[in-house]
């Protein structure tokens, strides 16, 4: 889709499980985690609000690959990828969803993160800090397969 001679994607569900407010409220949550994290490097830039009316957002292409599409990944990939998670939880957002079809890398070996509709936004209550604590965790061990996958020599003793 071409917006003001930008090329953008537009994100849309139509139903999801027969509920359209089931859809409208998954996609609501996924452009509210991605809202929290702009600005990040890796993160999809929003050009626009979300549209309730058409279930969906719209944020700026990204000229990449998923890990699916790519034979292997550059030396420093997963400490990139790291480094973009920790940035995505200083917002208090984890994905919840690391997996190769999420991941996009760039030409430069630049990793971005798609796909937010798992994510938790950290609320201020002591539960919703000790569960975002714990979906951390489940990101990282996410990230650490992963890298067992697609670059097993370079696993540390406590990545195993």
């Amino acid at each position: 889709m071409s917006r003001n001679g930008e090329i953008c994607i537009k994100k849309s569900l139509g139903r999801l499980f027969g509920s359209r407010l089931l859809a409208r409220w998954y996609m609501r949550r996924q452009f509210e985690a991605i809202k929290r994290l702009q600005g990040i490097r890796g993160i999809p830039e929003l050009i626009a609000d979300f549209q309730a009316a058409q279930n969906a957002f719209y944020y700026r292409y990204i000229e990449a690959d998923t890990l699916c599409d790519v034979q292997s990944v550059c030396d420093d990939f997963f400490k990139k990828l790291r480094v973009l998670l920790e940035a995505v939880w200083a917002r208090g957002v984890t994905h919840d969803s690391l997996c190769l079809r999420n991941i996009l890398i760039d030409k430069q070996g630049q990793p971005y993160l798609i796909d937010f509709e798992s994510s938790y936004c950290k609320a201020d209550s002591k539960l919703s800090r000790w569960f975002f604590k714990k979906m951390q965790r489940e990101d990282l061990y996410h990230l650490y397969k992963l890298k067992m996958k697609l670059r097993p020599g370079l696993m540390t003793e406590e990545e195993v």
